[in-house]
């Protein structure tokens, strides 16, 4: 073989092997580095719900750090507050309907004792507990504590996830805030409708046209560790089209007060005008737990009349009911 050709050869192998050398170093060096990111979902927003009949409750925001290998140092984190993310979610995600911001969680309802975590050497995470205090808040609102990356000890953050959205949601033992779906199932009766009948002795009289039958589901919302909020009767806000959400909720709504032995009270939520019916042996105003021999559910049985937005006064009785599986963490089974 001509010795220029060898010559040639060789080049293009030494070429080559140094070629190959590199890129697998820079892939080694990729594969083993150690980069760590907030840990949340869709949008940077992590949801934790609060129960009500808790004071105060904790949540946590973590980090999870990556790497083919197990760290050798300590990841220290550091996180400050910044409402400016709020801002602009609310501007990306609702910018055509201020009515949907969501806002900041009020100071005085939660605790951050220390803005500073740890991602322990060999760990891949590292958690920062947030104490909360969820009484008081509305099932209407969405509430956040923005928080994102300051300092950081080792190591790289990912910029897309160095910051979080915590979002805190309520629930008591009937509802969450993003609204429980019951069955329903019952009758209405409008009290300004009536029929001529004729009685046993011929006389003309006149009763009330007769109830009814009302099928469906209803949502039901927390508002305090034993009170939940409903719409009352079958009351829609598409069915007029006029209201705000928020005005819809305030005349339409009642609250239903879980008191001693079961038994509820039927209280206006805002400006609804409502009564509850007491003297109903098949709808008595109380909440229990039923089982039929099969399954387990959460049962209401109301009676109440109200003055609906067609302002027409209207007798509904209603059996709403949720099926469940019996939690032996309830104070109701210990």
């Amino acid at each position: 073989m001509n010795k220029y050709i060898k010559i040639f050869l060789t080049t293009v192998i030494t070429l080559c092997t140094t070629f190959s050398c590199d890129r697998d170093e820079v892939y080694t060096r990729e594969q083993y580095k150690h980069v760590f990111s907030i840990v949340s979902g869709t949008d940077n927003v992590s949801m934790w719900v609060h129960d009500l009949r808790i004071r105060e409750s904790i949540g946590y925001i973590s980090a999870s750090l990556g790497g083919t290998k197990h760290s050798k140092q300590d990841v220290v984190i550091t996180v400050v507050e910044d409402n400016k993310l709020i801002d602009e979610f609310n501007y990306v995600n609702f910018s055509s309907n201020p009515s949907r911001f969501i806002q900041p969680l009020s100071a005085n309802r939660y605790n951050i004792d220390n803005y500073q975590f740890t991602i322990p050497a060999g760990k891949i995470s590292g958690e920062l507990p947030i104490r909360i205090r969820p009484e008081g808040l509305s099932p209407d609102s969405s509430y956040f504590i923005a928080l994102k990356v300051d300092y950081y000890s080792a190591y790289e953050v990912v910029p897309e996830y160095d910051f979080i959205l915590y979002e805190v949601r309520t629930k008591n033992w009937w509802a969450n805030s993003r609204g429980t779906t019951y069955s329903l199932m019952g009758t209405f009766q409008d009290q300004n409708m009536f029929t001529t009948t004729v009685d046993d002795d011929g006389n003309e009289i006149q009763v009330l046209i007769q109830p009814v039958a009302i099928v469906g589901s209803k949502p039901l919302f927390p508002v305090s560790e034993n009170v939940v909020r409903l719409v009352a009767g079958t009351e829609t806000r598409d069915a007029l089209g006029i209201f705000s959400e928020t005005d819809f909720i305030n005349m339409t709504a009642l609250l239903v007060t879980i008191v001693e032995n079961d038994k509820v009270v039927i209280t206006p939520y805002k400006n609804l005008d409502v009564r509850q019916v007491d003297d109903d042996p098949e709808f008595p105003n109380t909440v229990q737990i039923y089982n039929d021999g099969f399954r387990t559910y959460k049962q209401f049985l109301l009676s109440y009349i109200y003055t609906g937005l067609n302002g027409r006064e209207i007798h509904i009785r209603e059996e709403l009911r949720l099926e469940f599986l019996e939690d032996v963490k309830d104070p109701r089974y210990l």
